[in-house]
């Protein structure tokens, strides 16, 4: 017995130049234990290869990565805001980190989108054709934590909307009475949003509060300044409305 690893069963091997040994279990992964027989990395790798520059090199799965003497894994960074997201290459998989590299989640999502308001949409399951949607904060909270949904939409201040059985629901963030139902939705801005019901259109504010009534064919577009729209959606006249 050498630490808390049993030497016997297992293959085990020098890796050139690192003063450490790499051992495999029964199931055929591979581990990492130093001259002591002190586990470094469990068995949980398909090859271990040499040790360059105080890292790794470690297959899982078909997927290549780089893990140094203390089990970390080397990340790709992607995207870099107000927090960074980061790569798994061993997982394919993605996370968030701050700006002085703390984990905030794990590698756990296949996308994680651009920061509106501090909000992001991240893509959970790829398990269907569409995949499955949530939203995190720039926490890395989830804030749709247990449901998943096929569409998600994210406004500004807090807003955000989600698609379930045929219809969009606003919601706000830490604002569980606020609730607006919706067949579909449109373009926005920091002021308006274009919401249909029936396939009649219209613009709500930030409140919820239609400031253009759900009576138009179509909301051409809008602004501070001006608002088109086309009375009937399959005409071509466009008028201005205050």
């Amino acid at each position: 017995k050498i630490g808390n690893i049993i030497v016997t069963g297992y293959d085990k091997g020098y890796i050139p130049g690192s003063g450490f040994y790499n051992y495999k279990n029964t199931k055929i992964l591979w581990g990492i234990i130093n001259e002591r027989g002190e586990e470094i990395l469990a068995c949980r790798f398909d090859t271990i290869g040499e040790f360059m520059d105080g890292r790794f090199k470690v297959t899982r799965d078909s997927h290549t990565g780089y893990i140094d003497e203390n089990g970390h894994e080397e990340y790709e960074l992607i995207k870099k805001e107000d927090v960074i997201v980061y790569k798994s290459p061993l997982l394919e998989k993605l996370g968030l980190m701050d700006k002085n590299g703390n984990i905030l989640t794990p590698p756990t999502y296949d996308f994680i989108g651009d920061f509106i308001d501090r909000l992001a949409i991240v893509r959970i399951d790829i398990s269907s054709w569409s995949g499955r949607y949530g939203i995190i904060d720039m926490s890395g909270k989830l804030i749709t934590e247990g449901v998943a949904y096929s569409s998600i939409k994210i406004f500004y201040h807090g807003l955000f909307a989600i698609y379930k059985d045929g219809r969009f629901t606003i919601k706000k963030i830490n604002d569980v009475t606020f609730a607006k139902e919706f067949n579909d939705i449109g373009k926005y801005d920091e002021e308006f949003i274009s919401v249909s019901k029936d396939d009649e259109w219209g613009l709500i504010n930030y409140e919820g509060e239609e400031v253009i009534p759900i009576k138009y064919g179509e909301i051409v577009d809008f602004s501070k300044n001006s608002i088109h729209v086309k009375r009937h959606k399959l005409g071509s006249n466009v008028a201005e409305i205050d």
